[in-house]
Order: C-alpha cells, then sequence, then structure tokens
C-alpha cells in the first residue's frame, strides 16, 4: 500500500485568565477581553509563531465564587440548543412509550384466528392513528430509514 502526504492543521483551544471587577457578569466579561486584547493575549513567542496561529476571541466564560455566571462563547448556546433539544426528546419518547404500553394486552382482549396459533391483541382505530401521530410529532420526524428499519 503506498502512503501520501497529508498536510494536517490540528485545531487548539487556549486560555488567559483575568480577575476583574465588575457590577454585572457581562461587564466583567467585557473588562476581560479589553484586558486580553491590551495584553496580547493570543500572542506567541518567536520560536511558536512559525508553526502555531491564533485566531480571535470567541468568548468569555465568567466565573463568581467558583460557580459558573456567564458563557459567552459560542459553545454555550450550542450546548443549550441541544439540551432543549434532548428535553424535547425524552418527553415525546416518554409519551410514545406511555402510548405502547397501554395496548390492549389483557386476556379479555384476547382472540384466536383459525390458522394462527398465536394470539392477536386488537386495537382500536383511533388508538393506532394516535400512535402512528405520536411518532410524527416534535422537533424531528424520525424517519425509519435512519433508525435501520
Amino acid at each position: 500500500m503506498s502512503t501520501q502526504k497529508y498536510d494536517c492543521t490540528v485545531l487548539i483551544d487556549a486560555s488567559t485568565s483575568f480577575i476583574v471587577e465588575a457590577g454585572s457578569p457581562e461587564e466583567a466579561a467585557e473588562k476581560a477581553e479589553l484586558l486580553a486584547a491590551e495584553a496580547g493575549a493570543g500572542s506567541l513567542c518567536h520560536q511558536c509563531s512559525d508553526h502555531t496561529e491564533t485566531g480571535d476571541f470567541y468568548g468569555v466564560m465568567v466565573y463568581c465564587d467558583g460557580a459558573d455566571v456567564l458563557d459567552t462563547s459560542y459553545q454555550s448556546g450550542q450546548i443549550s440548543k441541544l439540551e432543549l433539544e434532548r428535553d424535547q426528546l425524552k418527553a415525546k419518547l416518554a409519551e410514545l412509550i406511555s402510548a405502547v404500553r397501554s395496548i390492549n394486552y389483557s386476556p379479555a382482549h384476547k382472540v384466536m384466528v383459525i390458522g394462527d396459533d398465536e394470539p392477536q391483541y386488537r386495537q382500536r382505530k383511533e388508538w393506532i392513528e394516535w400512535v402512528l401521530e405520536l411518532c410524527d410529532v416534535g422537533p424531528h420526524k424520525v424517519d425509519s430509514k435512519e433508525c435501520g428499519a
């Protein structure tokens, strides 16, 4: 097997910290960004600058007494969006599981059909439509092809 040369870029996340006095987490974030810019944070020594590049500031994480009070980075918004989506999907899944568990499965609903050695449990058309409708509602419709079905 022959090999090729590949030009690869390794993305590195770095940070610098400042302690600032401010009236709010937002003001603290602004002050920290200004201090970082003034201090040349994000710059490199001459030995590293020939093979490492720095990017722009993309956010500030603000802590007070050890607690997270503000995150202005893009990650915060993405994480919040994904957590909301996860919670909505979990609620829909719980509703669907509850619906499926309401199948008429008691002996009173058991029906034997000639030529079939297994019992059948009949459901009303409206129940079936309701359960199928639960599969099509929510922030994302689940495509059976995506699930390997």
